[in-house]
């Protein structure tokens, strides 16, 4: 299962592991539970995920990779819902789970939320704060930490700083090379959306678009509940975002899921100055685009002022 946290999946869908590496006493006697069938497993998986995907309140289009942007035009210009490209089976998988998960309350109050927000001031306050409690909590806690560092050395269970026993196991870690995949980014040789295709540039045989009842474009995450998970913004956030985009560079978002989305702009930086300042906007946001990205953030500006597609993600 691929981007999938497996534990974490199974419980969120109510599967029970019973019977897995479990033992209980029976008559004195310590007898082995029987292991569930993997098969079996999975297929309790796909089920559940059926019934989150049934329960999504949307409209739902079938279509290919290769044809999904046409077809988000079509279905745009129609104008009975706002269309939004969800991605392969996985990806709607993924939204269907985080849309039962979420916490995020009613599109209409979302919505009511983002209006008192400016972006990108009020997302850049936002991070500050959180930012400010964790040091916080953190800072309690090292008189605990330090408590428990002392005690496992005097133990014996942690080496002390400098001793021979710490430098050899620092030896003995393996350096280990990170995989050469490329960045999502980089996911097409020529911009454009990058959740109709896998890492490779392959186009999905099957690819999802959702129908959102929104009145305008930036309110599809307050409908899918996007977001509030890691750095990726809570849904109010992502509608101040999309709300300002929007007025200033006719920004559309195509493309979104629990950790990607794509965004169509039509009126590029006009200078340096105005893609740098951008690029920062967009870094406070998503930071993975700068940081996960190919290059520092200058790169990214340059990338700004070239290309109409925006593709942001989350891991």
């Amino acid at each position: 299962m691929q981007r999938r946290t497996f534990l974490r999946s199974l419980s969120g869908l109510g599967i029970s592991l019973a019977g897995f590496g479990q033992s209980r006493w029976l008559g004195g006697r310590r007898a082995m539970a029987q292991p569930r069938d993997p098969e079996e497993i999975q297929a309790e998986i796909a089920a559940a995920y059926a019934r989150l995907v049934a329960a999504l309140p949307f409209e739902r289009v079938e279509t290919t990779g290769r044809e999904a942007f046409g077809r988000w035009q079509q279905l745009r210009d129609e104008g009975r819902a706002y269309p939004v490209i969800i991605g392969d089976d996985e990806a709607l998988d993924r939204v269907a789970e985080q849309f039962a998960r979420s916490s995020a309350g009613s599109p209409e109050s979302i919505l009511m939320a983002a209006t008192s927000l400016r972006h990108p001031q009020s997302l850049i306050d936002h991070l500050a704060e959180a930012e400010a409690q964790a040091e916080a909590a953190l800072e309690e806690l090292q008189p605990l930490f330090k408590a428990k560092w002392e005690e496992g050395i005097r133990n014996g269970g942690i080496p002390a700083p400098g001793s021979d026993q710490m430098r050899r196991m620092l030896e003995s870690v393996p350096i280990l090379q990170a995989p050469a995949y490329p960045s999502p980014g980089e996911a097409h040789a020529v911009p454009g959306p990058m959740i109709i295709a896998d890492y490779r540039g392959n186009y999905y045989p099957r690819v999802h678009i959702l129908l959102i009842p929104a009145k305008e474009m930036a309110a599809v995450p307050a409908f899918l509940r996007l977001g509030g998970w890691d750095a990726y913004p809570q849904p109010e956030y992502q509608v101040a975002a999309l709300r300002s985009w929007h007025k200033r560079l006719g920004a559309e978002l195509v493309c979104a899921s629990n950790d990607r989305m794509d965004i169509l702009v039509h009126c590029r930086p006009r200078d340096e100055s105005e893609a740098m300042a951008l690029a920062r906007e967009i870094h406070v946001f998503c930071p993975d685009v700068v940081n996960q990205g190919p290059g520092p953030i200058e790169d990214y500006a340059v990338y700004l002022m070239q290309n109409d597609w925006w593709n942001l993600w989350w891991d």
